[in-house]
């Protein structure tokens, strides 16, 4: 038996199924009044607040780097500092400086170096009527070294020994020889190196010619250095001294 349904029931029923179906959609993002079934199908996430921390003390850091940046910038430029102290170059050989441009202080007369009859009666130790001598490096800035007592100790035979005796402890010892020609008498220093707590003591090369002023009078002598400067002075002195001055 055929039931026949009304065309208008069918488009009233479509029409039901179609509202019902939107709504139930509507319910399932949480459009509605309620949720479907008390759960939110299409829920947000909720943002992460560790994240959101991290990102706020990132802005704040930043804001700080930009506050410190305007304090520096309207601060006045800065005074360099003091160049520090330079220390003398220990592998740079060393000289003495030469005399003020004054008369030195002449020696006892028995004292004083003159020209020998003979090399044997140089025997004995010599040093410069000025004492103890300032040390300066070999180069064009002179850095001071410090202070030294410097004893030419001959024996007979016109060969002896360069005694250096540093007022902060160093010795130093090298050979040195002296030959006489006529009324000139030459003292040769060669160069040598002298090392104390790592420090370079030693001496560049000096050529010493003494000659008499006048008859019976102290010698006068010229002193070359053969280093780098080549540094020359006239009119130096020795006097003779006891082998214990020279240490």
């Amino acid at each position: 038996m055929r039931i026949d349904v009304p065309r208008t029931a069918l488009w009233v029923l479509a029409a039901t199924l179609l509202v019902a179906c939107g709504f139930v959609l509507l319910r399932a993002c949480d459009f509605g009044l309620m949720p479907l079934f008390g759960q939110l199908y299409c829920a947000v996430n909720k943002p992460d607040d560790a994240l959101a921390a991290e990102r706020a003390r990132v802005q704040e850091l930043q804001a700080q780097i930009r506050e410190a940046e305007l304090r520096i910038a309207e601060k006045p430029s800065c005074v360099p500092p003091p160049r520090p102290k330079i220390e003398p170059d220990q592998t740079l050989p060393i000289h003495d400086i030469p005399p003020p441009m004054t008369d030195p202080q002449p020696p006892k007369a028995e004292d004083q170096l003159k020209i020998p009859n003979r090399i044997a009666d140089l025997k004995g130790c010599w040093e410069s009527v000025r004492g103890d001598l300032d040390i300066v490096t070999d180069d064009a800035e002179e850095r001071p070294i410090g202070k030294v007592r410097k004893c030419y100790c001959f024996g007979a035979n016109g060969r002896g020994q360069l005694k250096l005796s540093y007022t902060d402890g160093a010795k130093c010892r090298s050979p040195i020889s002296a030959d006489l020609s006529g009324d000139t008498l030459r003292i040769h220093q060669p160069h040598f190196n002298c090392t104390w707590k790592k420090q370079n003591r030693g001496l560049v090369p000096a050529e010493i010619t003494c000659r008499a002023a006048a008859e019976n009078e102290a010698a006068l002598c010229d002193v070359q250095n053969l280093g780098l400067t080549r540094n020359f002075f006239s009119g130096e002195q020795y006097r003779r001294v006891e082998k214990d001055h020279c240490g």
